[in-house]
């Protein structure tokens, strides 16, 4: 068994680890850690980066045990550390936002490892009969494999969350972490909640009040949810409202210059019917956009299954 122990203040966290996994409660643990005085080694690489432990460590600190167990191990890129990290929790329970960050790391190790493949079938003396796949292929393999690694369900579900959480990071990075931190709540709950929200650009029309209920769990994501919706549909209304109730005879008196033939009450039915069809317009709009881009999607599954018959078929015959 190993009894090596290191000084604790050597030890670095890994930089993506807070990224992903965010802060977390340590007083559980540190109250474990105090009254059954056992600590599993932590994994560290050659530089003393953590790999796994963050949690351990951070409970010792708190502690202030001077020095902890480890196991060192020796890695030959960042992208294997990486590996090791994700692997470390891939049992753990997360959220879906801890999913979404996990997922998109998986993402470029997946496509590293992808283009390491199709240079090695390029330099091979037989490379002229390797089937190799296309880049769609390629693509929609990636994305079912990540869906798959990290639970997160199908490869468009994976699609979706991928954009939440890169707008969530967009405004973190912003210094914007009350609505990064709402919509992260809203994730957690719904996916598509949390996208509907950003597409819909309503993010900065809800109150902080409902934001800080989310984020203090006060109330829960679906409640919060009927709330917006219902916000949003009684903005629509006003809108219509106040246009209908505009003093049409001052805007036709400031307007001398322009002649017309339609009277006061012919031009605000007009006015009503150019609403009536920008909203329907708007609601069509927002549809045909998912649609689209759910058949393009099922478009691209349907090419790959095809490459994949044809290359079977040449295999055959060839």
């Amino acid at each position: 068994m190993n009894n090596d122990v290191i000084d604790i203040n050597l030890l670095k966290p890994h930089p993506l680890n807070k990224k992903i996994y965010g802060e977390e409660d340590i007083q559980e643990l540190a109250d474990k850690i105090r009254k059954s005085s056992f600590i599993k080694p932590l994994v560290i690489s050659q530089e003393n980066i953590i790999i796994s432990g963050h949690r351990r460590h951070s409970a010792c600190l708190l502690l202030q045990i001077k020095e902890v167990p480890y196991e060192r191990v020796h890695f030959n890129n960042i992208d294997q550390e990486l590996e090791r990290l994700l692997l470390e929790n891939e049992a753990r329970e997360k959220t879906t936002y801890q999913k979404g960050q996990e997922a998109k790391l998986w993402e470029e190790l997946e496509q590293k490892k992808a283009n390491i493949r199709r240079i090695s079938a390029q330099n091979n003396d037989m490379a002229h009969s390797v089937r190799e796949k296309s880049p769609t292929q390629e693509k929609g393999r990636v994305r079912d494999i990540i869906a798959e690694k990290v639970g997160i369900g199908s490869g468009k579900t994976y699609e979706k969350t991928k954009f939440v959480v890169n707008e969530i990071d967009k405004l973190k990075e912003a210094g914007n972490e009350k609505d990064a931190e709402f919509l992260v709540n809203v994730l957690n709950t719904s996916v598509s909640g949390a996208k509907d929200i950003i597409k819909s650009k309503s993010l900065d029309g809800i109150s902080n009040e409902l934001k800080d209920k989310v984020i203090s769990k006060e109330i829960n994501v679906k409640e919060a949810m009927k709330v917006i919706k219902k916000k949003s549909k009684n903005s629509k209304e006003d809108t219509i409202e106040n246009v209908n109730h505009l003093n049409l005879s001052e805007t036709s008196s400031s307007s001398n210059n322009v002649e017309t033939n339609l009277s006061v009450d012919e031009f605000q039915s007009s006015i009503n019917k150019f609403i009536q069809q920008i909203n329907i317009y708007a609601e069509a709009e927002e549809t045909l956009e998912s649609i689209y881009k759910e058949s393009k999607n099922e478009v691209l599954d349907s090419l790959e299954n095809l490459e994949n018959a044809i290359n079977k078929i040449k295999d055959i015959i060839l």
